[in-house]
């Protein structure tokens, strides 16, 4: 399930809360996907003040009602580091375990002067699942993509907070990526404004042939699909199967 949602800026427990609520009402589905920085807002004012271990309070709130709801769940928060802390994704099992945090290793403009860039690509495994974690800018590159696709992953999964004028940006590179690879692709931005930003929405579900499956508008949405993951496309189509990176 894919969760458009707007946060309230540097209001935790209330982003906290309002991940709790869509658990509750959701309760029947397996992953909920949450935007970029769902929990503290966009921003890059006193980023220091926001920052949460994975071992924080919120944190732990959020494992016990993915292991009530036996519903595995990500979402983006800001990372303690000290001055300069990540920009993260938290992937937390149905049980209830934590199961990696991703560190958004491309930072977007501004975003460089108040982060600590990630230093790893890494798939995770959610339950059954093989997940290529990804964060906005990531997937504007096509090589942390192929790199994960590469080690395996079934499922690409990004989150973001892309704003005007760069909707086509991620339209197109959303839908790039799941071809490239060809393994489905769950795209989940924010919407509403905040600071000098407004947010595009255009949440979407990419099949492995760029199809988009479903997808949001700009309005806070919850979009429930289906999808299915894991079976590979035909060889003679199949890119991961003709790279010869000896001429790259």
């Amino acid at each position: 399930m894919l969760a458009q949602l707007e946060p309230v800026p540097r209001r935790i427990d209330e982003n906290v809360h309002r991940v709790l609520s869509v658990l509750e009402e959701h309760h029947e589905a397996d992953l909920v996907v949450f935007p970029e920085l769902f929990l503290t807002g966009y921003t890059s004012v006193d980023v220091w003040e926001l920052q949460l271990s994975v071992d924080s309070q919120p944190i732990q709130v959020l494992q016990a009602a993915c292991r009530g709801h036996q519903t595995a769940l990500v979402v983006g928060f800001i990372e303690q580091a000290g001055l300069r802390p990540y920009n993260s994704m938290l992937m937390i099992d149905k049980d209830g375990t934590v199961a990696g945090v991703y560190r958004k290793t491309h930072l977007f403009g501004g975003e460089a002067e108040v982060f600590t860039p990630g230093d790893k690509l890494e798939c995770v495994n959610l339950g059954a699942i093989t997940v290529a974690p990804l964060t906005c800018f990531d997937i504007e590159l096509p090589e942390p993509a192929r790199k994960l696709a590469k080690e395996g992953a079934d499922l690409i999964i990004s989150i973001a907070a892309n704003m005007d004028p760069y909707y086509d940006d991620h339209e197109l590179a959303g839908r790039a990526r799941a071809l490239d690879n060809r393994i489905p692709h769950i795209y989940v931005n924010r919407t509403g404004s905040e600071g000098p930003f407004d947010f595009v929405g255009g949440s979407r579900v990419v099949a492995p042939n760029g199809a988009v499956l479903s997808q949001a508008g700009r309005s806070e949405t919850i979009l429930c699909v289906d999808l299915s993951y894991g079976s590979r496309v035909e060889s003679d189509i199949d890119y991961l199967l003709h790279l010869r990176p000896e001429l790259y």
